[in-house]
């Protein structure tokens, strides 16, 4: 089979040594599709299977790690090869066929993940760096195992990141603020990708001026430093300095 390099599928395995069946990926010959979830998060990613493989094979997060790490590194390396054995119903890195790792199924039971998902159409999109979300969210205050809340806005433009489940409720930012307590508050600008123009970038700076501009008084009235910037023609926005308050705002 081969499986592109950029789907890092066993990051979303689990690493509870109880839990044997979600420590796996299952690659679904038929569907062409690896899945792969811990109880909290859920990956499915395509792959291409070979005509020898079996319908179904369950090989554990780790093992795809070592055989990803078999194949060699480098940027010029973009797919995983990996080959099936089915006198041993096994599977190994063509660089070393010595290894071999089982991708047969025990007696646990793989969680029922297409049950799980939503089939309609979505509602609302929002796009953002994967990187300024996660600055973000530490900024905020919220440490590597801890929740971050998302609040999403209908209009797919904007979202607050906040560590504080108690205020989900909330859906005007000047509520979200004076509710924060001793917790931070982060803006999060999103971009919509459906904007044509010779200059999407004034046209997009045009849009939501009037909205930053609100956000930007609101953040100051309360000594919060707001940045936003311009990467490849994505306008993005984050929190520099948040101040820790002691008590609720009246």
């Amino acid at each position: 089979m081969k499986l592109n390099r950029k789907y890092l599928i066993d990051l979303a395995c689990s690493n509870d040594d109880l839990r044997e069946a979600m420590m796996r990926v299952v690659f679904y010959k038929s569907k062409k599709l690896a899945v792969a979830t811990n109880g909290m998060i859920l990956a499915i990613v395509p792959y291409e299977p070979d005509a020898n493989e079996p319908e179904e094979m369950y090989l554990s997060g780790k093992a795809l790690k070592e055989l990803r790490k078999a194949n060699g590194s480098g940027k010029k390396i973009l797919v995983d090869t990996i080959f099936y054995d089915s006198d041993t119903n096994s599977v190994f890195a063509p660089t070393d066929p010595s290894i071999k790792y089982n991708v047969g199924k025990g007696s646990w039971e793989f969680p029922d993940w297409e049950s799980v998902l939503n089939w309609g159409p979505s509602k609302a999109h929002f796009s953002f760096n994967l990187e300024l979300l996660t600055n973000l969210a530490q900024s905020v205050g919220a440490k590597k195992d801890s929740p971050v809340m998302l609040h999403l806005y209908p209009n797919g433009n904007q979202a607050y990141v906040t560590t504080e489940e108690d205020i989900s409720d909330r859906t005007e930012i000047k509520d979200v603020l004076e509710r924060a307590g001793t917790s931070g508050v982060g803006l999060l600008a999103g971009v919509r990708n459906d904007i044509k123009s010779k200059d999407p970038i004034e046209e997009k700076l045009n849009e939501v001026s009037e909205m930053f501009s609100i956000v930007t008084k609101l953040l100051a009235e309360r000594n919060i430093q707001v940045q936003f910037e311009i990467q490849e023609g994505r306008l993005t926005g984050k929190l520099a300095k948040i101040p820790v308050q002691t008590e609720v705002p009246a």
